[in-house]
């Protein structure tokens, strides 16, 4: 929705172009949701629809249950699957971002949280993240965040992507 307000809501579309914007752009269970309120001719259709949307999709415990639920349930990424890592990068650097807005997600700056990610990394990573905790807690003389993983799984990420290391493989095959 956030994504929704910043390109449509300050553009001075009508509520009935506005309406017309969210069908276009949603499916499933929105869809579903928001589809007899682009039926009604009523003026306070499109303000309902968004009440109904914030309603359903926008509390933040849901979202944080969301995010959350996700992380635990994420597979554990095969030695190979440079795909798959870069996957869940996108994933972490969403939660990264959703930190800013739902408070319920600071918990993944604990440090069992950032352990159980670890657990989901190759093998082979999951020993560099060991040092990588290390270099944290020495240099910069604190436990490693949640942030401090995210950009490390991004320098694993792109060194694997780099053209000179491999031509196989690219983000997003």
């Amino acid at each position: 929705m956030y994504s929704f307000e910043a390109y449509i809501e300050g553009k001075g579309f009508s509520d009935a172009e506005k309406m017309r914007y969210i069908k276009k752009y949603v499916g499933g269970e929105v869809d579903n949701l928001i589809g007899s309120y682009c039926l009604s001719r009523k003026s306070n259709a499109y303000r309902k629809a968004r009440e109904e949307l914030s309603k359903r999709y926008g509390d933040p415990d849901s979202l944080t249950d969301n995010y959350r639920e996700k992380k635990d349930s994420w597979p554990k990424i095969g030695m190979g699957d440079r795909v798959e890592l870069h996957r869940f990068l996108d994933y972490l650097v969403q939660c990264l971002n959703a930190m800013e807005c739902l408070s319920g997600l600071r918990v993944l700056n604990d440090y069992k949280e950032v352990r159980n990610l670890k657990d989901k990394l190759p093998r082979w990573l999951s020993t560099r993240w060991g040092r990588e905790i290390h270099r944290i807690k020495k240099i910069k003389q604190r436990a490693p965040e949640f942030e401090d993983f995210v950009a490390f799984i991004r320098e694993g990420v792109d060194i694997l992507f780099d053209p000179y290391n491999d031509h196989d493989v690219k983000p997003g095959q």
